[in-house]
């Protein structure tokens, strides 16, 4: 799938708080959207009214994914041992557009890593995510979700 970013932007340090579960990577389509379910009916963390939702790349491994569904709050002071938290530091981002069923996003990561492979930019190795306006439903047929991933220029390059 060839896609390309619909913008860049900068993004400042974001703190999120949520619900964070590793994932088989061969299992990982089936299992993030029951964690949705289990986010959306459960939120460790209460919604602020409006906000959007974060889906993040917490961590993988070959065979793990660590995932997490959050909110961006104030800070992380304060919070319970059992949500879990990431500093998302300030960075530049590629951004994405996924259009089609939720379920069928890791189709849009996967075009997004081949862009990635070859072109003028890298990985910034900071956390990737995925935001979700508030009336976002996992199991719904259509839906938009920006995939925010951090970039830099690839060394001997310029944009």
């Amino acid at each position: 799938m060839a896609v390309q970013p619909v913008r860049f932007a900068s993004c400042p340090q974001m703190y999120l708080a949520g619900l964070r579960v590793h994932h088989d990577l061969g299992q990982a389509h089936r299992t993030i959207p029951a964690q949705w379910e289990a986010f959306r009916a459960n939120p460790p963390v209460p919604r602020p009214p409006g906000a959007d939702a974060f889906g993040v790349v917490c961590g993988h491994s070959a065979t793990q994914l660590e995932y997490m569904c959050a909110f961006e709050v104030a800070s992380l002071d304060g919070l319970p041992a059992t949500v879990g938290k990431m500093i998302v530091p300030a960075q530049h981002y590629a951004v994405f557009l996924h259009e089609g069923p939720a379920w069928k996003v890791g189709e849009a990561w996967s075009g997004i890593l081949a862009w990635l492979s070859g072109g003028e930019y890298e990985s910034a190795e900071t956390p990737d995510f995925e935001v979700y306006a508030p009336d976002f439903k996992p199991g719904a047929s259509e839906s938009r979700v920006e995939i925010w991933v951090g970039v830099r220029p690839r060394a001997g390059r310029r944009p």
